[in-house]
């Protein structure tokens, strides 16, 4: 075995300390997640980017008879037919005023839009400025990932999980 010569070991030790250095200098930097925000009534929410397939305006809506009651009904939208949810009925959230546009949701081969009370809105924000969801056993917090403070604003925003979505989505609509 052999052992370095002091002179090489000191460079080395050197290089090392100031890799150290710039590691302390440039800690890695949290990646940010792309969330859209909208309105349901008076309450903000915002779901992932990678859920949201397309941001539209709200076309004709066909009603379905049997339906639950926040199946607003299905729309064809250049082609493609999926049914519209109003969320703030399917969350008891009480509104007033007029749908202003519509988020499509996608996960997998399962696709639906959901109607929203303000045009919905992108921004990025750093995951760890999201805090844990309040403790709540309403419906609206089994679908929360999490909250957050808009620096733009200030206002509060519930962060809604696709999956959990989807999962009520199904349930309520099969139970039904």
């Amino acid at each position: 075995m052999t052992h370095d010569s002091p002179p090489r070991t000191e460079a080395l030790l050197a290089q090392a300390q100031r890799l150290r250095a710039q590691l302390e200098d440039n800690p890695e930097e949290t990646e940010e997640i792309g969330l859209i925000d909208f309105e349901l009534g008076a309450d903000r929410f915002a779901i992932e980017i990678e859920v949201v397939s397309k941001i539209d305006k709200i076309p004709p809506i066909t009603s379905v008879p049997n339906t639950p009651g926040f199946v607003k009904g299905v729309v064809n939208l250049r082609g493609e037919i999926f049914p519209v949810l109003d969320l703030s009925e399917m969350l008891g959230i009480k509104v007033e005023g007029e749908d202003r546009g519509m988020l499509i949701l996608q996960e997998g081969t399962k696709r639906f839009g959901v109607v929203s009370h303000s045009l919905p809105d992108y921004f990025k924000t750093d995951p760890e400025k999201i805090d844990p969801p309040p403790k709540s056993t309403d419906i609206v917090g089994s679908i929360l990932s999490g909250t957050l403070q808009r620096e733009t604003d200030g206002q509060f925003v519930g962060i809604i999980d696709g999956p959990r979505l989807f999962a009520l989505v199904a349930r309520l609509t099969n139970a039904e």
